[in-house]
């Protein structure tokens, strides 16, 4: 602790504290432009000054150590003096256009200007005009307002990793901008630049003449393009979304989130089902009320069996409800899970990880297996790279090349299911040894590796526990909910079960892909396509029925480390027609004849997803602990194709599931991503 004199008053601080984080720390409002937590001190914006007893000069706060005994004077007129004229010369070229700026009525440099600025000026130059940059399809450039204080920049080359951001120029002609146009589409979190700008200069594109912040209310939400959960403010005019913000959570996602999770908020109105339709026999559809709807499937139908084919997009509290139904009536209604969805584990011998830890300065070896997480999970690989640059951290990634920007002391072996059989049974000799004999080993799991080894999640837990007995294992999830749906324990779907007569297939949020037309296939003109959107596939089913979005309903969905989280509803059903299917329980009302309180009824099995439901965070701090006090060696089937190298399942970050696919942002994001790689392969080859 060091004692400092502020405005001649005595005050102990930490020793590693800058002159601006004390003066924070003890609640004085002092200006800053370049100064940005998340990053590196740059003092180049120069309004923080403060006077000390040490010099004559005025020093900038936030560049400027502590020592002992030192006296800081934040209001005399020499600092205040100081200060109006940074600000004069930071306005020299600022074009008066707020009322035109995206950026007006939360813009830092307003604010400034009227607490700590001038009332008159003493420049009347003509001021100098810069040409627009394209650097990102969904961020608005307007070059002109930029006042150099080169956050973006720093952001580019030390978050993200990729330096598309620099500054061109010197003097009078000083720019910030890139050497070619679309290059900031090589980070898949460019678009936090927008939050780090203070001025105008970079701004959302989509957001641009929709709104004021005054005419907005906020709403706390999760992010579920992945499987993380970051925490999200959607911001609403009237009932309408406008703009994603990053909630900062510190033990989630800090105060980053990735362009998915940013951008494809106009998801919610493309492609939209507002209404009920059935097909006729010449393949035509007709435009139903809900309930006629019903009607009419029963009567068709008199012996009816319901199988509801479920993906890792439902919330868990809409499938604890079908599970509850589905006990009940076994012999008229089942549920299944897609053949993609992820693989049963046992929830109850789960060692429990956080994303927390990440953040902990203790020796720790990563090691990744089949996954590239700039890929599959943007804002979690912020973390590693961060944790990268601690010189005693060491990462190896193990049958997937890790796209660039690599990570500090970065291993990177290209290795097949065979030889990840051998490491993990502790065969291999390069591998086992590294592996068991360091102090804390965090793996990181992906999709590719348990569609390769034919096994569970637990099973593939036992043998990295088995082999290091403090390690942690992290399994990373594309859908929001596939945590939720391995807890309840959904069998796989079968074909015997698709053929069965008067069996009807009720597609549940499903995706467009190839596994979904094959089930409407078999099914033979039986399945009812259950979505908030439409798609090629709800063409070729018996009938349709609309559904509220994510957005439109509150849920809870388990991330990655099994946290419970709950989205908040944003807004009432675009259409009252939707109001009739507006969830899962008023569908199986409708459909079974149940009453309401059937659904509610707690069955003794379910407890545990009962009070995840109910009281969602009494779990944010539990910890789970095995059961086994050793964990045993399990039987490792593989493929017949394991001598081949293991690839990530998804290479495509913009275009994974429902959330985003429906989003033409997103669709933008993926066409100039795909011709922006193609050219970098061309340079290459």
């Amino acid at each position: 602790m060091l004692r400092v004199f502020v405005n001649t008053h005595p005050f102990y601080v930490i020793n590693s504290f800058s002159i601006l984080e004390t003066l924070t720390f003890l609640g004085l409002k002092i200006p800053r432009f370049c100064y940005h937590e998340a990053l590196s001190i740059a003092g180049n914006c120069r309004v923080c000054l403060v006077e000390i007893d040490l010099g004559v000069k005025l020093v900038a706060s936030c560049a400027q150590p502590l020592s002992e005994d030192l006296e800081i004077f934040t209001n005399t007129i020499k600092v205040i003096k100081g200060r109006e004229n940074v600000l004069e010369s930071l306005l020299l070229n600022h074009p008066l256009d707020c009322p035109v700026c995206d950026q007006a009525g939360e813009c830092d440099l307003q604010d400034q200007s009227k607490v700590f600025g001038g009332s008159l000026t003493r420049n009347f130059f003509i001021k100098r005009s810069v040409e627009n940059k394209i650097i990102d399809p969904c961020i608005k450039t307007i070059m002109t307002r930029c006042i150099h204080c080169t956050r973006c920049v720093r952001y580019a080359s030390e978050i993200t990793g990729t330096p598309y951001l620099g500054t061109l120029n010197r003097g009078r002609n000083t720019e910030i901008g890139t050497y070619t146009d679309y290059l900031n589409i090589s980070s898949e979190i460019s678009g936090n630049v927008v939050d780090l700008c203070p001025v105008g200069a970079l701004t959302a594109k989509p957001y641009a003449f929709q709104a004021r912040p005054w005419e907005l209310r906020s709403i706390e939400t999760v992010d579920l393009t992945d499987g993380l959960g970051s925490g999200l403010y959607i911001n609403l005019k009237e009932l309408s979304p406008i703009s994603i913000l990053p909630k900062m959570v510190s033990t989630i996602n800090g105060q980053w989130i990735s362009n998915k999770g940013r951008f494809s908020i106009d998801s919610n109105k493309n492609y939209r089902i507002l209404d009920s339709y059935i097909q006729n026999k010449d393949h035509s559809f007709e435009q139903v009320d809900f309930n006629a709807l019903i009607k009419r499937i029963k009567i068709e139908n008199e012996k009816q069996c319901f199988t509801f084919i479920i993906n890792e997009e439902s919330d868990l509290k809409s499938l604890a409800n079908l599970k509850r139904v589905s006990s009940q009536r076994n012999s008229q209604i089942r549920i299944v899970r897609n053949p993609s969805a992820i693989k049963i584990e046992n929830y109850y011998t789960n060692a429990a990880t956080k994303i927390a830890e990440l953040n902990n300065e203790t020796k720790t070896t990563y090691l990744l297996f089949s996954t590239n997480l700039r890929i599959e999970c943007a804002v979690l690989n912020i973390k590693l790279r961060l944790k990268s640059k601690d010189k005693y951290s060491q990462f190896y990634s193990l049958g997937a090349r890790q796209a660039s920007p690599k990570l500090a002391n970065f291993t990177f072996t290209n290795i097949s299911p065979t030889i990840i059989k051998d490491l993990l049974e502790g065969k291999s000799l390069q591998f086992s040894k590294i592996f068991s004999k360091t102090k804390f080993l965090v793996a990181f799991l992906g999709d590719a590796l348990l569609q390769r080894l034919f096994m569970s999640k637990q099973d593939l837990r036992d043998l990295i526990l088995n082999l290091n007995r403090t390690s942690v294992s992290i399994f990373i999830n594309q859908k929001a909910n596939t945590e939720g749906v391995a807890l309840l324990h959904f069998p796989k779907i079968s074909e015997h079960l698709l053929m069965q007569k008067n069996n009807i297939t009720i597609l549940y949020k499903q995706e467009d892909n190839n596994d979904t037309r094959y089930l409407v296939k078999k099914n033979k003109g039986q399945s009812i396509w259950v979505h908030s959107h439409g798609s090629p596939i709800a063409k070729q089913c018996y009938a349709i029925l609309p559904t509220v979005s994510t957005l439109e309903s509150e849920g809870i969905f388990l991330n990655l480390e099994k946290r419970p989280q709950k989205t908040g509803k944003i807004q009432d059903s675009c259409n009252s027609s939707v109001i009739g299917a507006s969830n899962l329980d008023i569908l199986l009302i409708e459909l079974l004849n149940l009453q309401g309180n059937a659904i509610q009824r707690p069955i003794k099995a379910l407890t545990f997803i009962n009070e995840l439901v109910l009281h969602p965070k009494r779990f944010d701090t539990l910890t789970f602990k095995l059961i086994k006090d050793c964990a045993q060696t399990v039987e490792m089937p593989i493929a017949l194709y394991s001598q081949y190298p293991l690839k990530p399942v998804n290479t495509n970050f913009y275009l994974t599931n429902n959330n985003v696919d429906f989003s033409l942002h997103m669709q933008k994001y993926a066409h100039i991503q795909k011709k922006f790689n193609n050219v970098l392969t061309d340079l290459i080859n």
